[in-house]
């Protein structure tokens, strides 16, 4: 399950969300099957400091996977633009042992692209299409072989 925390204006209400959410997962037991995404790099960084074996990802696009990895992120989730800005960013975040994400891929050839590229999870409002892709894919590659 990715469960989204979304931020707030204040720090004090940020942490205060982590704080909460952490209790509820711990107590649901769900530990082992949330990972946690935020906008806000404070939220990702107290979920970080208050649980180290979360996976976490950041969502804005700004950092670089060398950094998110310093900082104990797991993954990273960016609008797929960023990777035209930053193409190595895939790769280098593949190296660091960092998952990789994109959203919102809506477009059939956008959607082609990033599995090109080799990111690990695609979110989309159109899975159906999605699926179609990867199931093409996977015959086109079969071919080659």
């Amino acid at each position: 399950m990715i469960l989204e925390i979304k931020p707030y204006k204040r720090v004090v209400n940020e942490d205060r969300a982590v704080a909460t959410i952490l209790y509820l997962v711990q107590k649901y037991q769900m530990e082992g099957q949330v990972e946690y995404i935020s906008f806000s790099m404070n939220i990702c960084k107290e979920l970080i400091r208050r649980m180290p074996s979360a996976k976490v990802s950041y969502l804005r696009g700004e950092v670089s996977p060398a950094d998110l990895k310093i900082l104990g992120f797991t993954g990273l989730d960016y609008h797929y633009k960023v990777f035209d800005w930053h193409p190595e960013w895939i790769q280098e975040a593949k190296d660091a042992g960092l998952t990789v994400n994109v959203w919102t891929v809506d477009d059939p050839a956008v959607m082609k692209s990033m599995v090109g590229k080799g990111v690990d999870f695609i979110t989309t409002d159109k899975p159906l299409e999605l699926q179609d892709l990867l199931s093409s894919c996977q015959i086109s590659n079969k071919n080659l072989e």
